[in-house]
């Protein structure tokens, strides 16, 4: 198992701000929050309000039933209503003595001039309009007999204003209390999962710090003891393999080119100093020679890749060594329909430090892919880009990390390689780098590339803190920007 690398105690003196898509995915867990507990809260508290209605309207129906018994018993004592009704006491209530027809024979109340029910009614909840107030009461009726027999109805409506405003209130403290709970509830829920996914996002910048697969760099392990310790656990045991077997990738491609030199060698001085050599020969010693340069590319690859690219800076004035390629350009320049490639050149006077023969081999192997690629035309410039006029890094490498421009406050050198080709599609202007890449335009056309021009170039160019990017021209032209910091 990788010991994990040292570095601040988990979760101390580190604060980590989450990405968009982690706060992303904190406010997607709090929303479904809110919106599941809103839900719930609403069905809660629907089904509270329904009970406790239910609850004072039927203890107001208890009521209104008392007062009725109680208006009954009294009838049963004589046979005049209104007698009944003063010597039951009734006040906080409407009540009314129906004959077996449902005509009113008496009330307490002079504005319930109309029956409030009709005989043998069950206990119901309705609005009724006295002294023009419109209210809620619960009406019970009640069949009863007077003292000499008669059926009499007796009818006691009881208010439940009062219930309704104590029903009404209730909702609203405990609407405002839910919503309190809620905003307290989903803010610590945002902060919970805001700490849950602090150390998931700190691995990932691990991860992300780590500039190249070969080096022993790791993410640091928490120990939390649950899946966030597993997960890091993981990611170095990964990580681990992925460098064994790019160590044993870049270890085959660097032995494998070296064995095959010496062979080569030979190979190449036998067709070259035979006499007569056939068309058989002449074959042999091109293709010789096109081996020898990809064997030569691969080893400048696999040192590259080890951070082991001999350079030798010095002074390089960047418009001399343009200017030496697209001389050499001129003279070997294909042709297009019987008319050769025309290579023009705008050189202002660019300095830079860097190693002049790998920087001569960045601009020849742009020329070249230039040539192969233009339909009637090539253009090479040179300039000084201000440090304020820099637009932000695009490119990418091949492990997928942004490959920052040169941040020079005295700007930075500009070399752009144009042709009037076919402009790359935005999805393979980096894949255009990686190694062995020939695109379908190209394999169509391009009898002599390898595949690794470009990816030495690129290499070279991030050796000297520069970038290089696949681009579209203001006029509509494939372009290469190789950018590089002023000496």
């Amino acid at each position: 198992m990788t010991t994990p690398p040292t570095g601040p105690a988990y979760g101390e003196g580190v604060h980590y701000h989450l990405p968009r898509r982690a706060r992303g995915l904190r406010v997607r867990v709090v929303a479904t929050f809110v919106v599941a507990a809103l839900v719930a809260l609403a069905i809660a508290l629907a089904a509270f309000t329904f009970g406790l209605r239910q609850i004072l309207t039927s203890s107001a129906g208890d009521s209104a039933t008392t007062e009725a018994q109680q208006v009954a018993k009294e009838l049963s004592t004589t046979d005049d209503a209104s007698a009944a009704l003063r010597a039951a006491g009734v006040h906080t209530q409407v009540v009314q003595v129906l004959d077996a027809s449902g005509a009113l024979l008496a009330t307490n109340d002079s504005h319930a001039s109309t029956p409030l029910a009709r005989p043998d009614e069950s206990t119901r909840r309705t609005e009724i309009t006295l002294d023009g107030d419109r209210d809620h009461y619960v009406v019970a009726t009640l069949g009863a007999h007077t003292r000499s027999g008669a059926e009499r109805w007796v009818v006691a409506a009881a208010p439940i204003d009062h219930e309704d405003t104590i029903v009404d209130t209730t909702i609203v403290l405990l609407a405002l209390t839910a919503g309190c709970l809620l905003v307290v509830t989903g803010w610590g829920i945002h902060r919970v999962v805001g700490r849950a996914l602090a150390p998931v996002e700190r691995i990932r910048l691990g991860v992300e710090r780590i500039r190249s697969s070969h080096r022993p760099e790791r993410v640091t392990v928490p120990a939390t003891g649950d899946e966030i310790e597993r997960l890091a656990i993981t990611m170095n045991a990964m990580l681990d393999r992925l460098d064994a077997a790019d160590a044993s990738q870049r270890a085959f491609i660097s032995d494998a080119s070296h064995e095959l030199r010496s062979p080569l060698a030979t190979i190449r001085t036998l067709t070259e100093t035979d006499p007569e050599p056939s068309e058989s020969t002449r074959v042999i010693h091109s293709e010789t020679l096109r081996l020898q340069g990809i064997v030569e590319s691969l080893l400048a690859l696999a040192r590259a890749d080890d951070d082991a690219l001999a350079l030798t800076l010095r002074d390089v004035d960047l418009d001399d060594v343009a200017h030496t390629e697209v001389l050499r350009a001129r003279s070997a320049s294909p042709t297009r329909d019987g008319e050769p490639v025309v290579v023009s050149a705008d050189l202002a006077p660019v300095r830079v430090v860097a190693d002049g023969e790998r920087l001569a081999q960045v601009v020849r192997n742009l020329v070249d892919n230039a040539l192969r690629h233009a339909t009637s035309a090539v253009r090479v410039t040179t300039r000084v880009e201000d440090a304020g006029s820099r637009e932000p890094a695009t490119d990418r490498d091949a492990a997928g990390r942004v490959n920052e421009r040169p941040d020079d406050a005295r700007g930075t050198a500009v070399l752009t390689v144009d042709n009037d080709g076919s402009v790359l599609d935005a999805g393979d202007r980096e894949a255009i780098f990686g190694r062995f890449v020939r695109l379908d335009d190209a394999r169509s056309r391009d009898a002599g590339g390898s595949g690794l021009g470009l990816a030495i170039a690129r290499a070279i160019a991030q050796a000297h803190g520069g970038t290089l990017v696949a681009e579209e021209s203001p006029d509509g032209w494939c372009r290469f920007t190789l950018r590089l910091p002023l000496g």
